[in-house]
């Protein structure tokens, strides 16, 4: 099993921005952030609904920073 390294909030925030734009670019997603503890940082993927078509296209991290999928169904601003 491959070990995973913490990773800090800032470059969780360098990867985040580098991908940000391939990212909403998938089906469904809706935001892309950063989640998790400063010193153990993760991205975060909003996306209206989870399939396994979009499961599959996710990465499960990028340049060493993990990746999780949260389902938010459709945001709208009020």
């Amino acid at each position: 099993m491959e070990s995973e390294e913490m990773v800090d909030l800032k470059r969780a925030n360098q990867v985040r921005d580098r991908y940000e734009d391939r990212l909403r670019r998938l089906p469904d997603v809706v935001g892309v952030g950063i989640g998790g503890d400063p010193d153990d940082a993760k991205i975060i993927v909003l996306v209206k609904k989870t399939t396994q078509q979009l499961v599959r296209s996710m990465p499960k991290n990028l340049d060493g920073v993990p990746v999780e999928l949260v389902e938010t169904g459709v945001i709208e601003p009020k």
